[in-house]
């Protein structure tokens, strides 16, 4: 982790570099270059910054006052992405699209872009998407707003070791697809970086200057149960979510994800209805059976097995048929 001050030089490094691509970018030949001779003279210009760096996103023509826009990300351990514009000749403008993101694709569409990037954790990458127009003589983010969390529905934006692409020809559509970390408190089990995760996928559909799920449940309904229709099909989601229900005291709703009431009663023979309870998955998320145990358990080997009766159709779910001990 870095401090302060080295966040701070960092951050001077890549203002100076944003500077230099700027003018770079600027000169009166660039017109004379093809996109792959400026990715390659970019790319030389920030390895000897010592700065990572992707390629120009774009160099069109046609946005009324705007000559040509350019879409950079660069960075070292910092990332940062930058839109740049203005007519050839002339000292390009720029400002910042994401820090922390590198660049993954770009849509030109009009006076707007969309452009996707990226984001890398502990565990893997998570996409981002940001919707920007040219209005008043330069690009500004209309989509996700600022502050973010105050965006509608941005609590569904889940892409953490997953993707984000265009899902039409246009920017009207978003895919994305990515895993959940459950919070501690509505979570039967332990999820590490390498252990099961429950995956969810969504179509984000444009309405105005806002992206919204295509989902059937309002945003004001509970967040899990929201989740729930989007999660895709697997053991590990089904016995995630049963175990979730059966703990909240949901009995009715942990059945509509059993065959029978006999699985109910074989959990809580073996007080996995405990609220306090906490396990680790042995299997991947689609394994069935799938095994498990206590989380604290000193002997690390599968102490319990979960059947399951795969979905009859599609958009279906797994259903528990039986949960029991490891013989």
């Amino acid at each position: 982790m870095l401090d302060e001050a080295a966040h701070l030089d960092y951050t001077l490094q890549e203002d100076a570099i944003a500077e230099a691509v700027a003018l770079y970018l600027s000169r009166p030949d660039r017109a004379e270059f093809s996109d792959a001779e400026l990715a390659r003279e970019l790319q030389d210009l920030m390895e000897r910054a010592g700065l990572w760096g992707t390629p120009p996103g774009m160099s069109m023509i046609g946005v009324e006052t705007v000559s040509q826009v350019y879409v950079v990300g660069f960075g070292h351990i910092y990332f940062r992405i930058e839109i740049y514009w203005g007519p050839p000749g002339q000292p390009l403008e720029h400002a910042t699209i994401a820090e922390g993101n590198w660049v993954e694709e770009v849509r030109w569409v009009g006076e707007e872009l969309g452009v996707i990037s990226s984001s890398v954790g502990a565990s893997g990458y998570t996409p981002d998407f940001s919707l920007l127009r040219y209005e008043g003589g330069e690009w500004r983010r209309v989509w996700p707003a600022a502050p973010e969390d105050s965006t509608p529905w941005r609590d569904f934006w889940i892409t953490a070791d997953g993707e984000a692409s265009f899902a039409a020809e246009d920017l009207s559509l978003v895919r994305t697809r990515g895993s959940f970390w459950g919070e501690p408190a509505e979570m039967a089990f332990f999820e590490c970086g390498a252990c099961p995760h429950r995956f969810v996928e969504i179509i984000w559909e444009r309405q105005g200057d806002l992206y919204v799920p295509q989902v059937t449940l309002p945003e004001s309904a509970p967040f899990y149960d929201r989740l729930w229709e989007v999660a895709l099909p697997s053991p590990y989601a089904t016995l995630t979510e049963f175990l979730r229900r059966l703990r909240k005291g949901d009995e009715a709703g942990a059945l509509q994800l059993a065959a029978n009431a006999t699985v109910i009663d074989q959990a809580r023979a073996l007080s996995l209805d405990h609220p306090a309870s906490a396990f680790i998955a042995h299997t991947p998320s689609e394994s069935n059976p799938l095994l498990f145990s206590d989380y604290e358990s000193t002997d690390f080997s599968p102490q319990y097995e979960a059947h399951f009766q795969a979905p009859a159709g599609s958009g279906g779910h797994w259903l528990l048929i039986e949960i029991r001990k490891v013989v």
